[in-house]
């Protein structure tokens, strides 16, 4: 989305002045191989929709990145459980 649109989804967004309970909001867990976002690599993706007052789990969506064999986990195993042989 370029930043013009998402400006005008912002505008159009705040000139419907709907209080904030009546928006689906979408929670968004990435786990990756490091903090750098040019050299490390996304390992998996987790997001669950919020309609206040409800936190929707059965909507819920997890998914796991094949990754390059020879890729440094560094502490993904360690932090997320993640190790090579669920990521290959």
């Amino acid at each position: 989305m370029s930043i013009n649109k998402l400006r005008q989804s912002w505008t159009k967004h705040r000139q419907l002045q709907k209080p904030w309970q009546d928006h689906t909001y979408i929670a968004i867990d990435i786990e990756t191989t490091g903090l750098d976002p040019i050299n490390d690599q996304i390992l998996s993706i987790a997001w669950v929709p919020i309609k206040p007052p409800m936190i929707l789990i059965g909507e819920a969506q997890y998914h796991e990145f094949c990754v390059d064999p020879d890729v440094d986990l560094q502490q993904s195993p360690t932090i997320h459980g993640l190790t090579k042989a669920q990521l290959s």
